[in-house]
């Protein structure tokens, strides 16, 4: 049997609890150096300095500035690693930037895209395919513009957007909002700069940022509770329209920063806001996420677009073949339409299934993919009176650990049936976030 722990707000407590260092005096010029000239344009040398010193260790941020000050950009991935939460975020506001500044089809602008997106699909052409979409996206965003107060409510929320990992990565757009929201510090700097309605569209920004990402590219949350969540988060149908152009701006800098864009991904991003915004603009009346369901898309439909999203590896030359090969594994584990059913049902109602889709990338074989997923499926419906959401946790950025964590998990996939797996892994159910844990043991 696993474990259970409520464990959330202790952890919350714990992160607001990290002490913070007195920030650099010199902040306009770091932010000078990494090029993000919009801060500069919206706040004051004040507010910048306030901002920093509330969020974030201030020395991480000057070592950080001290190795990057020769270049435009961040070698996000590996500074990752090294910083924390920190260097991401300055690689989505240069991503943001990078909107910004995209005003005019020209030669400067395809150069600064050649450099930008998935290398292993882009090749050396990089965004360059996606610059009318780019501009687009820049028209939207000097259209947000106008308003000046909401468009440094958007460049906040870009900074706060990742505090949550403080606590937990899966899940942690929520778990940022409830740190703002919670947060005597950060509060007190917002109220410095934002009336209590502005704070609000922050907290709501924050909470939401992932909600298209991760619903539309990777699966990992459910995309009913995704569109409704942006929905309950604003009053008006005006409101609401803004929260998601601003989302969708949000989201492409998030998604950018870590070089993963393709054009593919940008027109369905794209596609998936402009459908939001129709159901916004529609009379239809939203209550609940069930009323965006129909006969064509709902639990079963999205649980078998989460199937290919965890089980074939998108936009390469054998994309077909490993669908192929997924369904028909599929087929030879669940032989019957009754079986299938349920399975692709009960995959689409979880809300969240955490850092399965970077899982996935570690298996060369579709089949150990499918195996895996259908055991993940198999767990939420043994414990689904407890949890809604799993998370995997493996060792992402400790190499060594990991080849021998996937190692591991790649036998007990390929000779164990589904019913003995579990007893091979370490399982925590955390009751107060509803949240299935799977480990797996090195001993």
């Amino acid at each position: 049997m696993p474990s259970s722990k409520g464990i959330g707000s202790e952890r919350i407590s714990q992160a607001l609890a990290i002490p913070n260092a007195k920030a650099n005096p010199s902040t306009a010029t770091i932010f000078t150096q990494h090029r993000l000239f919009e801060y500069l344009r919206f706040f004051s040398e004040a507010e910048l300095k306030l901002l920093i010193e509330t969020t974030v260790n201030p020395k991480d941020f000057q070592a950080l500035a001290a190795t990057s000050t020769e270049t435009t950009e961040i070698t996000i991935v590996e500074a990752y690693k090294q910083v924390g939460i920190l260097d991401h975020t300055l690689g989505v506001l240069q991503s943001f930037q990078m909107l910004a500044d995209s005003s005019q089809d020209s030669t400067e602008l395809r150069q600064r895209l050649r450099s930008r997106g998935n290398k292993d699909i882009v090749g050396e052409r990089g965004l360059t395919d996606s610059a009318a979409e780019i501009l687009q996206l820049n028209t939207l965003l000097n259209n947000l513009k106008v308003d000046s107060r909401f468009y440094k409510i958007i460049l906040t929320s870009l900074w706060l957007h990742d505090i949550g990992k403080l606590i937990a990565q899966p899940d942690h757009p929520e778990l940022s909002g409830t740190i703002i929201h919670s947060s005597k510090e950060i509060r007190t700097m917002l109220n410095s700069m934002f009336t209590g309605s502005e704070i609000e569209q922050i907290e709501s920004l924050v909470r939401c940022h992932s909600n298209l990402p991760d619903a539309v590219f990777c699966k990992e949350r459910n995309i009913f509770l995704a569109y409704f969540s942006i929905l309950r988060n604003a009053g008006t149908k005006q409101e609401q329209a803004k929260l998601l152009k601003a989302l969708l701006l949000i989201g492409v800098a998030d998604v950018d920063s870590y070089n993963r864009l393709t054009p593919r991904k940008i027109r369905n991003l794209n596609t998936h806001a402009a459908n939001l915004l129709g159901l916004i603009q529609s009379e239809r009346k939203i209550t609940s996420p069930a009323d965006l369901k129909n006969e064509q898309f709902n639990d079963l439909t999205w649980g078998r677009l989460m199937f290919e999203a965890f089980t074939v590896l998108e936009e390469i030359p054998s994309e077909k073949e490993e669908l192929e090969i997924a369904y028909q594994e599929l087929e030879r584990l669940l032989p019957t339409e009754a079986d299938q059913t349920r399975f692709f049902t009960t995959l689409g109602r979880l809300h969240l299934v955490g850092l399965i889709f970077n899982l996935k990338r570690e298996f060369a074989d579709p089949k150990l993919r499918v195996r895996l997923v259908v055991w993940t499926a198999s767990m939420m419906d043994k414990y689904k009176a407890s949890v809604d959401w799993i998370e995997f946790c493996y060792s992402r950025f400790n190499k060594p650990v990991k080849e021998l964590e996937v190692q591991k998990l790649t036998e007990l996939l390929s000779t164990k049936s589904t019913d003995e797996i579990e007893s091979h892994l370490r399982i925590e159910i955390n009751l107060e976030r509803r949240a299935l844990y799977l480990y797996i043991p090195m001993r």
